[in-house]
This record gives C-alpha cells, sequence and structure tokens, in this order.
C-alpha cells in the first residue's frame, strides 16, 4: 500500500512541476516582451526581465524544469509577440538565462531553503556578467556579423575588444543588478505568501 501511496505523491509532484513550468514560461515570456530600452547605451540593448520569473522558477520547480522555461521562454516570446526578431538575440538571451540559471544553483546547491541574500546574488552577478561579456565578445557579437572578420577588426584587435566590452559590461552589469536588486525581494516576500 505504501508504494502505491508514493507513487501517487511522485505523480502529483510531477504534475503540479509541469504546470508550473507552463505557468513560468508564460510568465517569463510576458516579462521578456516588455523590453525598456536603456537610453546612454545602443539602441538595440534593451533590459527586459524575465530572468526574475525564471531564477523564481528555479527555487519551485527545481534546475532541470527550469532550465526549459530558460529555452523555451524566448522562443515563445519571439514566436507570438517580437514581430521581427532576430534568432541570434534569443540564442543570446536564452545563454543568458542559462549561465545565470547554473551560477545561482551553483551558489545555492538547489536547495530551496536557502535565503536569498545580497551577498550571494552579487557573487552570481559578477560572475554572470563577466561569462556573458566574453561569450559576447568571442562569439556571439561575430556571430551577429556572420563572421565578417573584416568588419569586426577593421580597427585591430584591441579596437574591437576594447569597443565591445566598454558596451557589453555597462550593459551586462546594469541589466543583472537590477535583477539583483528585485530578485532577492521577490523571494523574501513569497516565501510569507505562500
Amino acid at each position: 500500500m505504501r508504494f502505491k501511496t508514493d507513487k501517487r505523491i511522485n505523480e502529483v509532484n510531477s504534475t503540479k512541476k509541469v504546470v508550473l513550468t507552463g505557468l513560468f514560461i508564460s510568465i517569463a515570456s510576458m516579462l521578456a516582451w516588455m523590453q525598456i530600452p536603456v537610453p546612454f547605451l545602443s539602441p538595440f540593448l534593451t533590459i527586459e526581465l524575465s530572468l526574475i520569473a525564471i531564477l523564481i522558477a528555479r527555487r519551485y520547480i527545481g534546475l532541470g524544469y527550469t532550465l526549459i522555461v530558460s529555452v523555451v521562454a524566448p522562443w515563445a516570446t519571439m514566436t507570438t509577440f517580437w514581430a521581427a526578431s532576430d534568432p541570434i538575440g534569443v540564442i543570446i538571451l536564452i545563454f543568458v538565462n542559462v549561465i545565470v540559471v547554473l551560477f545561482d544553483w551553483l551558489f545555492t546547491r538547489d536547495n530551496t531553503n536557502v535565503k536569498v541574500t545580497y551577498p550571494m546574488a552579487f557573487i552570481v552577478l559578477i560572475i554572470s556578467t563577466i561569462v556573458i561579456v566574453v561569450f559576447n565578445l568571442l562569439l556571439f557579437t561575430p556571430l551577429y556579423y556572420k563572421f565578417d572578420w573584416d568588419t569586426l577588426f577593421s580597427d585591430g584587435l584591441w579596437k574591437y575588444i576594447t569597443y565591445w566590452f566598454s558596451l557589453y559590461f555597462p550593459f551586462n552589469l546594469f541589466k543583472l543588478g537590477i535583477i539583483t536588486i528585485i530578485y532577492p525581494l521577490v523571494i523574501q516576500n513569497l516565501k510569507k505568501v505562500i
């Protein structure tokens, strides 16, 4: 009899996680749709807050389901809301989501009871920003320019690195900084409600 009860509990938990995965995909897609322009940087860099919903999802549905949310939500947003969206931008958003989720998981060891603190969130912010900027410099910017090395390095490698680093680092630090401020507040208030 105990086996049937355990099996039933596992089925209910699995169903609950699948339903919550769909819910978090919807919430993250809506937040990704709301693009906030950054006035002091390039017009193609916009802030979207879907990562807050994705990080909250990690606390409630675990790492595996959250990685599904991290991948599906940007594609769902592109296919439903962004009329002429660029797939490279979606790939970058997926990469950013996955990197931040993995570092958040790494520092909290997948324990949903760990209190989100600002020092822990700050460590995730700095490490994630550095990794994202390096990948932007080495992979995503060349991919966006279709690996046209003559265009990318027309003024030399050093100018390429300094130009894009001076654009990507403050942007990602600012974007992830906003999320670092909001995310712990939301988690703490959700724990009071739920």
